[in-house]
């Protein structure tokens, strides 16, 4: 008996069928989540399935009925503020883009995406074709802006409109935007749209566009959709770059250059806007005096406001190098030049070689007091604020007498650390040669760093100028536990800070620690999970905190 089942089990076992091997084309089919959010009632969630290789799924879930909904190829996805509508982007099957480019098919000939809009009480889905980019605020309802691909050369001869009179859409000259109430269906349709952003807070939108003809000029509108009204802020035939407002649309801002001539070196201008004016005005042109001689206003620089509105910030940069284009091909020498002194390896200068060009220094104009402060320039090049950027410091550094040492090192690189005063410009030094990653509090009255070398933490008052040891390995592993690279590991990081930059959550590989930056209380545990073995993290849930 024993051996007719020791038998059956031989047989049962090798007609069992073989695993299948795995190869690269399984790999393409793994299935992952990205891009994941959660309407602002709780109910809905979106988020994409994505593969290697293939088309997306966008996958809506409904967690009152626990009903999934998918959308292939859908991708992009947005939430209304109100909770009322999804909106997201149908990509073209894969598939076809690629028979489409074996074909040669020119790239402005592609098949483009289809915005969806998804009416989530009604279950209703709207297709709108050949659309570029779409624009749905988080921080209020009911309006969403779309601006579609430049028309192909076939669909605008036919278009009724007489083509004499009417100039082609394309990168250069534009192509419709089309601005609608979400509820009651009002739209308004902007024609030859470059540039287009919205408010934060409020329902404002500025765009702007090389003009239809009289009744449409060249310039840039600002778009109120509380009154639904335009207003014309320049009329200017230019370029426009890095167009910004306020959180409440009350001030605008942008880059334009109106010069008609050819010249190799842009001069552009920033305008000002302000509620009430009549129209846009100057604020800073190329050349002003507090610049050093012959700078620009760079149109690589961040254009923003602080979040009370009070500053505005933006770029400079010195006059770009410009290659000789008199020169004929054979001419032109190619040669590179390697230096055994040059702080960065000449692979790592080609790297960034792109990001160098562009390379701007920061400054600050107050609207209000119509002044400018510059804060950065060539011997300290970077700076880093608060999150809203209104406090009266920032934190100003500056690696390039360090950066050789990475070569042998492999870390990061020391700096010399700044405090630096937004209000004025000043700077004062915090310390030369910092080996650390410095980090300024929400409320800019202190920094903080960990150190590798001892393990520790650090923070220095800019009050009183007095560094403290917050927390170290007498306490805890505050580094990582799990980095085996020969090298110091890192530290688990920060998780937030107190109001008012009372205290700060610290992490190690378990638990929260609450520590003191005045270094007057003792940083203490403020969780248990190392002895059970479980982490515990803080989620921020609101997105107006101020965090690190």
């Amino acid at each position: 008996m024993l051996a007719c089942w020791l038998t059956l089990s031989t047989l049962m076992v090798a007609q069992a069928p073989a695993k299948k091997m795995l190869d690269h084309a399984d790999f393409d089919l793994w299935k992952s989540i990205s891009k994941p959010q959660l309407s602002a009632d709780g109910r809905w969630t979106a988020y994409e399935l994505t593969v290697l290789d293939g088309d997306a799924e966008l996958v809506l879930y409904d967690g009152n009925s626990g009903k999934e909904t998918r959308f292939p190829r859908g991708q992009e996805a947005g939430i209304s503020a109100d909770s009322r509508y999804l909106v997201f982007k149908l990509k073209p099957a894969a598939d076809s883009i690629k028979a489409q480019k074996r074909r040669k098919v020119k790239k402005e000939d592609l098949t483009k995406d289809t915005l969806a809009i998804y009416d989530l009480s009604q279950a209703k889905l709207e297709k709108i074709a050949e659309v570029k980019a779409y624009y749905l605020p988080q921080h209020w309802s009911g309006w969403l802006a779309w601006q579609h691909e430049p028309m192909a050369a076939a669909e605008q001869k036919t278009d009724s409109v007489k083509t004499e009179k009417k100039k082609k859409e394309n990168a250069d000259n534009g192509s419709r935007l089309v601005i609608r109430h979400l509820a009651e269906g009002y739209e308004k349709t902007m024609p030859y749209v470059t540039a287009v952003t919205m408010a934060k807070k409020k329902p404002v939108f500025l765009l702007a566009s090389t003009g239809l003809d009289s009744s449409f000029s060249a310039g840039v509108y600002r778009f109120d959709g509380s009154s639904r009204s335009t207003t014309q802020l320049l009329e200017q035939a230019g370029k426009y770059r890095q167009l910004c407002l306020d959180e409440q649309g009350e001030q605008a801002a942008f880059l334009v250059d109106r010069d008609t001539t050819k010249a190799r070196v842009r001069p552009w201008e920033l305008f000002y806007y302000r509620s009430g004016q009549e129209a846009a005005a100057l604020a800073v042109a190329s050349g002003a005096e507090f610049m050093p001689a012959n700078w620009l206003l760079s149109e690589h620089g961040n254009l923003r406001f602080s979040a009370k509105g009070e500053r505005l910030f933006f770029g400079i940069a010195p006059p770009p190098i410009l290659p000789d284009t008199t020169l004929l091909e054979e001419e032109i020498v190619q040669v590179e030049v390697w230096r055994y002194d040059e702080p960065r390896l000449h692979t790592q200068q080609k790297v960034l070689l792109e990001q160098e060009k562009k390379r701007h220094y920061q400054c600050v104009y107050y609207p209000g007091e119509q002044r400018v402060v510059q804060l950065t320039d060539t011997a300290m090049p970077e700076i880093r604020m608060s999150r809203g950027e209104d406090a009266r410091a920032a934190l100003g550094f500056d690696e390039r007498p360090y950066l050789m040492e990475t070569s042998w090192t492999g870390g990061p690189a020391c700096r010399d650390v700044y405090v630096v005063d937004v209000h004025d410009g000043t700077r004062e030094l915090v310390q030369r040669g910092l080996c650390a990653v410095p980090q300024l509090s929400p409320d800019a009255r202190y920094l903080i760093w960990y150190m590798r070398a001892d393990a520790a933490w650090y923070s220095y008052a800019l009050a009183d100028k007095k560094l403290h040891r917050i927390a170290g390995k007498e306490l805890t592993a505050f580094y990582d536990e799990l980095d085996d690279t020969p090298a110091l590991p890192s530290a688990y990081g920060i998780a937030t800070w107190g109001s008012d930059d009372a205290f700060v959550l610290l992490y190690d590989r378990y638990d929260l620690w609450k520590a003191d930056p005045s270094g007057m209380q003792v940083t203490q545990r403020i969780t248990e999970g190392r002895k059970s073995l479980k982490t515990y993290r803080y989620i921020n849930t609101d997105e107006e905190k101020q965090q690190v």
